[in-house]
């Protein structure tokens, strides 16, 4: 659907980048995400409609870092007929194959700035409300990130088992050891040895809690917790919602404070 008169075309390749567009935006944008709901976004691949539809974007906002590798031609497009190109991988400094940066409040906010100045260069008349409403959003990932740091203070416990491996950025900004059991890749099976080893290491370190994902069969982290006799929990990468999460209303700081509450379970935090 195309956004009414006076209004700026956004299209963001990723949920957490949609999200941080429309807080950023507001009534003065039209965001579409293009990973359709419930989708991997490491498995998404644009049909010719949907890239005729990208590519007359005001302002496109992608990731890189692999997350969307389709969208490097279509931003290409979008620069060549004068729109703004948000590349997230040339404006923070993201791990070594791991494109989650969103997942660390720091970068986080970093991003909403990033967006912010695209939207008031292409949109200068509504620079002082896009100030505002960027402000406010960042006192709200702000005071997330306190939630973090003082939840995860005060632990038992200081590792935890995922379902892949996109949790680096939470384990770096708040002090605790990442085990995924996929890789960066949803798609690449584990063989039977790196699950034997898995659980010899979630015995040694105490581990009693496996997260698996909305978006990934929980199959496997079901097999690791049965095996340590412990249970599952969901930790979300945030990569998109659900059906139900979007009918529930859910966003990313939604999200991301189930995620802390989940962390404080598993690790047993004071």
């Amino acid at each position: 659907m195309e956004p009414p008169d006076g209004v700026l075309k956004v299209i963001a390749t990723a949920y957490p980048l949609a999200d941080f567009a429309k807080n950023v935006g507001g009534d003065f944008i039209f965001v579409t995400n293009a990973t359709p709901p419930g989708v991997e976004p490491h498995d998404f691949e644009p049909t010719p409609k949907e890239v005729a539809f990208m590519e007359t974007a005001d302002v496109f906002i992608m990731n890189g870092a692999g997350l969307d590798t389709w969208a490097d031609d279509i931003a290409k497009t979008i620069a060549d007929h004068g729109g703004i190109v948000v590349n997230m991988e040339k404006q923070i400094h993201f791990l070594p194959e791991d494109p989650h940066a969103w997942l660390d409040l720091g970068m986080a906010q970093d991003m909403v700035r990033d967006i912010r100045y695209a939207f008031i260069e292409k949109d200068p008349a509504h620079k002082n409300e896009y100030l505002v409403m960027t402000d406010a959003y960042l006192s709200k990932l702000n005071d997330l990130d306190s939630m973090y740091r003082e939840g995860l203070r005060n632990c038992e416990l200081h590792d935890i088992i995922v379902a892949h491996d996109a949790f680096g950025y939470l384990g770096r900004r708040y002090a605790f050891t990442v085990h995924p059991i996929l890789g960066i890749s949803p798609d690449v099976e584990p063989s039977a040895k790196d699950l034997s080893d898995l659980v010899e290491t979630a015995k040694s370190l105490g581990v009693t809690t496996v997260f698996f994902e909305t978006l990934l069969s929980p199959k496997l982290a079901q097999t690791i917790a049965h095996d340590i006799n412990g249970k599952t929990d969901v930790l979300n990468p945030v990569e998109g919602l659900t059906d139900a999460q979007m009918r529930a209303k859910e966003d990313y700081v939604s999200l991301m404070t189930e995620n802390v509450n989940a962390l404080k379970r598993a690790l047993v935090c004071q």
